[in-house]
Parts: C-alpha cells; structure tokens; sequence
C-alpha cells in the first residue's frame, strides 16, 4: 500500500473509531433507533395524504392543499408542543403528542373514506400536523445531554450521525408509502405512519436515562419569550431558511432538467447522489477537531455552498449538474451540522428542544417556499432560472451569516449543562410517569448497556 493509501485508510479508520466512541455511550443505541422509527411519519404523511387522497378524490388540487396543511402545521407546531417538552419533559409529552396525532391520522382516513367536506379534512390534516412529535429536536436534545461538554467534537459527531439518520429517513419513507399504497393499501401508509409515530414516541418517552433532565424554571424563565425571540435566534432561524429554501429550489429545479433531456427517472438518480455525498460530507465534518469559532464556520460553509451551486445556473450542460450535485451535496450536511451546533450555544438548556425546533422549521419553511417558488420560475422562464434560485438562497444564508456573524459570537454561551451521561454514571432524573404512556415496568426496544433495558 502506498504512502497515500496508508494515509487515506488511517483517516477512514480514525473516524470510524470516532463514530463508534459516540454510539457507546449508555443508551445512545436505543434513542438513536427509537427516533429513527419516530421521525418515519415526517417524511410519510405528506405523500400520503396526495396518494390517498388524489386517488380518492379524483382532485390533485385537494390532495396537494391538505398536504401543504399538515406540513405547515407541523412546521409551526414544532416549536410550541417542543416548548412544553422543555418544561414538562420528553417522558411526559411526547406520548401525548403521540396519540394526537394517530387519533387524527385514523380520523382523517375514515373521514376521506366517508367523503366528509373539505374544512373537516382540513382541521383534521392540521391537527395531525399541530400534534406531530419533535423527534428531531429531541433526539439533538439528547446528543447534547449526553456527549462530553469538554469535547465539542462529540457532539458535532452526534449530530452528524443524526443527520445521516434524517437523510436515510427521506430516503426510505417515500420509497414505503409508495410501495405499500400502490401495492397494498392506499390508507395503509396513514395508518403505518400513526403506528410508527406511537412506537417511537413511546419508547423515546420511556428511555428516562438519557432525556435532558428538568430543571426549576424561577417566575422570570417560566414567562420568558419564545426561543425564536432569544438573542441571535432570528438571525439563525433566517439563515436556516436560506438553506432550506436552497434544498427546495435545487429539488424541483432537478427533477424538471431531467424531464426536459426526456429521462425523468434521472432526477431520482441526481437527488440520490446529493444525499449521498451529503451524508459523506457530514461524516467527514463531525469527525474533525475545529480550531475556528462556529459561527465563522458557518460562514465559510454558505459561501461554499454558494460558490458550488453557481455553475447550474451558467450552464446546462448534463456534466455540470452532476459535479455541482456532488459538490454541493457534500456541503449541505456540514452546514445543518453548524446551525444545529450554534442554536444549542444561543438557547439556554431550558429553551433547547424548542430552539432546536425553531432551527428545523425555518428550514421547512424555507423548503415549501422554495419549492412553490421554483415551479413558478421554471414554469415562466427555464431551468437556468430554475438553479439561479438555490444559488440566490445560499447568497442569502452567507449574507446573513457573514452580517450578524460577530452579533451571534457576542451571544454564545459556553456549553453548561448537566453532567453527561457516562459508563460510570447512569442515572435516572426524578420524573412522573407519562400519562398517557408506559409505566416503569414497560421496556420497549431496550437500552444497550444498561441492565433491563433502563
């Protein structure tokens, strides 16, 4: 082996040994799982309600507006259920929010079975999205609760196997519903979807050990303003939405290049290969020691992505797009990474859950804007507007990150917390049983590491 291969190989090994320390740690193994099952419903519900409700209806237009509904309420409820999350517990609430939401997917089907008017469906498709778990913002909570406040790299890997765990979720949650509604039931992807959001909610509920234990809130912090409203949190949540905005427009921008060569299916194939890379990308990053402050990060980071994205919109040639696809697909997960790092200094512990939520519905909410922006630029010019769009978004995200880069800085807090759960130490903070939910003695999936699956 050459001294180049040796090299690469020792690279490849240091950060797979990395990776590992991390998914030893007490109970991370259980979470980890749980919340992949948890966050399934996210991706499957959207595409579900067109499938079923397309096919059921007839009207396209019906489906495409009761899907924007729960997707919308899902992005604006995040934050408020994850807001109560931080102050009563994971234990408590997610079963809750769990059985609200099922209760409304069961709901919702027999209502479109029975041809219940269009504001029932409506309410319904809300309250389905309203009561949609935070999984996301509180398997994050967990990996900051857990990893070595010593060692910032831990967490940067924690939340970059998260986001591997997301971009895997969006890659086979679209493939199930698909199949299974076309295969075997057009309802049946709801009703998977409400099967899968009690199981993981439930057993992420159950695992006490390793959920961010609750802390006294005085009169001042049970009054204070919404996270979104914390120093430096709008100036993030803007930023995330630039990058959620370029997701958005890149998608729709691709699957219409590839519809106008006459290949269609390529568009599948590109958008594959920019979660591949993406997931590359985030591995490479969690595993490195940084010398530079965050927020400075993130801003080399969009201009990257930037800078990566411009050539789509200069040329159409088949070749290009395929090399900006790489290129800013191994950005894409690095830059999440950061905004993900910078919202846990910005909030305080009380606020995490919620400001994490905040993080991710800015990035929803700039990926619906995107989407209906991009089909109406490629409907009205070509698909080198098209790409002008995700170019245009990533500017924006590196205008706002380079302009409050120094007021981010002056507000970041240093990482404060609870002590981290560790081989020694396991404990089990002093919370009430859920109600609704799994008493002591309930044990789903298991806790490696920990006798009895606690």
């Amino acid at each position: 082996m050459s001294g180049l291969g040796r090299a690469k190989h020792y690279a490849a090994a240091t950060m797979l040994r990395g990776y590992a320390e991390i998914l030893r740690i007490p109970g991370a193994r259980a979470f980890i799982l749980a919340g992949f099952v948890g966050r399934l419903p996210f991706a499957m519900i959207p595409l579900a309600i067109v499938l079923y409700v397309s096919s059921t209806t007839g009207s396209y237009a019906t489906a495409g507006l009761l899907s924007a509904t729960e997707a919308i309420a899902a992005a604006f409820g995040s934050p408020a259920t994850s807001r109560i999350i931080d102050r009563l517990g994971q234990t408590r609430v997610l079963p809750w929010l769990a059985a609200g939401q099922a209760f409304s997917l069961v709901a919702f089907v027999l209502a479109v079975a029975s041809g219940q008017p269009l504001p029932i469906l409506l309410i319904l498709a809300a309250l389905a999205g309203a009561c949609q778990p935070s999984i996301g913002s509180c398997v994050r909570a967990r990996w900051v609760y857990v990893t070595d406040p010593a060692d910032p790299t831990q967490l940067r890997r924690g939340f970059a196997f998260d986001s591997i765990l997301e971009e895997m979720v969006f890659t086979v949650s679209p493939m199930l519903t698909a199949i299974v509604a076309v295969q075997v039931s057009l309802p049946l992807p709801l009703l998977l979807a409400a099967v899968f959001c009690v199981t993981g909610s439930g057993t992420l509920a159950a695992l006490r050990r390793t959920a961010p234990p609750l802390r006294k809130q005085d009169h001042r912090e049970r009054r204070r303003r919404p996270a979104l409203l914390l120093p430096g949190m709008p100036l993030l949540a803007f930023c995330a939405m630039g990058l959620g905005a370029v997701f958005g427009t890149f998608e729709v921008t691709t699957v219409a290049f590839t519809a106008q060569l006459g290949r269609p299916e390529a568009g599948g194939f590109l958008l594959a290969l920019w979660a591949v890379f993406s997931m590359f990308g985030g591995l490479w990053f969690g595993a490195r020691a940084l010398v530079m402050s965050a927020q400075r990060v993130l801003i080399i980071q969009t201009c990257l992505l930037t800078g990566a994205l411009l050539p789509a919109a200069l040329s159409q040639n088949v070749f290009v797009i395929i090399l900006v696809t790489v290129l800013s697909g191994s950005i894409v997960a690095p830059t999440l990474i950061s905004v993900f790092t910078l919202t846990e200094r910005l909030v305080p512990a009380t606020a995490l859950t919620e400001g994490l939520a905040w993080a991710v519905s800015g990035i929803t909410v700039g990926f619906a804007l995107g989407s209906a922006l991009a089909g109406q630029v490629v409907d009205q010019f070509d698909t080198a507007a098209g790409y002008a769009l995700p170019t245009a978004s990533a500017a924006l995200a590196c205008l706002v990150a380079l302009l409050g880069g120094r007021y981010l800085g002056r507000h970041l807090a240093p990482r404060t917390r609870p002590t981290a759960v560790t081989a020694a130490s396991v404990h089990d903070p002093a919370l009430p049983d859920p109600i609704p939910g799994p008493g002591p003695s309930f044990q789903p999936l298991g806790d490696p590491g920990v006798p009895g699956g606690q």
